[in-house]
């Protein structure tokens, strides 16, 4: 993951619903499976999560602008407290966390990676909110 460096970096075990510890090297991090994987029949499904302090925001005319290339089949992109999208690049879910506006993407175009970008305005009730 040394393009998308996470902080707090959790990563479970889908089919155990075990957290695995994973260990980190610069930039990059690795995780041992429980059960090794032996021949190319096998698979592993886990759930990565984390933190990342993206430089990919910016403001344009007021707007909040999110801009990145993605990669993995899910991405969720969680936006600063006070805004609400008003606007994505690519086909997403869009809901609340906590109070925050997000959008959940899945790639469904079978492409290793893929650009969104994300508009956001401020949320009526939070003018005072800064990102």
């Amino acid at each position: 993951l040394s393009y998308l460096p996470l902080e707090n970096l959790k990563v479970t075990d889908l089919d155990t619903a075990k957290a695995l510890t994973a260990t980190t090297s610069g930039a990059v991090a690795t995780v041992p499976l429980e059960v090794p994987i032996t021949n190319d029949k096998q698979s592993a499904h886990l759930r990565i999560t984390g933190t990342l302090t993206d430089p990919s925001y910016t403001v344009e005319n007021g707007d909040l602008v999110f801009s990145r290339t993605m990669k993995g089949l899910r991405n969720t992109v969680l936006l600063p407290a006070g805004w609400d999208v008003s606007e994505v690049s690519q086909s997403g879910t869009i809901g609340q966390y906590n109070g925050r506006a997000f959008v959940a993407l899945i790639n469904l175009n079978a492409e290793n990676q893929y650009t969104v970008r994300i508009r956001a305005r401020r949320a009526a009730a939070s003018s005072d909110v800064r990102p």
